[in-house]
C-alpha cells in the first residue's frame, strides 16, 4: 500500500499501520486490545485481520486513564534514596569481604609457609633412615597441620 494513501485514509489495517499510528510497538497495541478495550474490529472472526479508524483510536486515547503511579511505587526522589541506601549497602558488604579476603589471604601465606619448611625438611638428610620412610613420615605430618587426613582412617605406626 502506499504510504501517502495511507496517511489520509481515515482506516489504518493491520497491527503494524495501528502501532505505528499511536507510536507504540506492535505486542503493546495487541496487549492494549485485550487488556484496555483498545478499539479495534476483526474482519473473518477472532483471529482475522484487523482494521481501526484514526477517529476511535483518538477518542480511546483521550478517554483512557493517564499511567498512574501505584502505592508501590515511591518518587523518584525516594527511589534514589533507597538506591543511595542499596548503594552504602553494598559498599559496607564489600568492606567486610575485603577485610574477611585479608585474613583469608594472611591464613594462606602461613598454610604456605609452614608447608614450604616442610618441603625443607623433606630435602634434609636425616642420618640413619632411608630417604622413602623419611619423606613419608613428613609428608605425613605436613598432611596433619593442613588437615589433609581429616575423614581418613590413619594406620597405627
Amino acid at each position: 500500500m502506499n504510504d501517502n494513501m495511507s496517511d489520509h485514509s481515515p482506516i489504518l489495517t493491520g497491527w503494524k499501520e495501528i502501532a505505528k499510528y499511536l507510536n507504540m510497538g506492535i505486542r503493546t497495541v495487541q496487549r492494549y486490545e485485550c487488556e484496555h478495550q483498545l478499539p479495534i474490529r476483526r474482519a473473518g472472526g477472532p483471529k482475522g485481520s484487523v482494521i481501526a479508524t484514526k477517529q476511535e483510536l483518538d477518542d480511546w486515547l483521550t478517554q483512557r486513564p493517564k499511567r498512574q503511579i501505584s502505592t508501590a511505587q515511591k518518587p523518584f526522589s525516594q527511589s534514589l534514596d533507597w538506591r543511595w541506601a542499596a548503594l552504602q549497602d553494598s559498599m559496607e558488604k564489600m568492606g567486610e569481604l575485603r577485610k574477611e579476603l585479608n585474613q583469608r589471604r594472611a591464613e594462606l601465606r602461613a598454610a604456605v609457609s609452614t608447608l614450604h619448611s616442610s618441603i625443607r625438611v623433606v630435602d634434609t638428610p636425616v642420618p640413619g633412615v632411608p630417604a622413602a620412610v623419611h619423606v613419608s613420615v613428613v609428608t605425613q605430618d605436613a598432611a596433619k597441620s593442613f588437615n589433609l587426613l581429616e575423614g581418613t582412617e590413619q594406620k597405627p605406626s
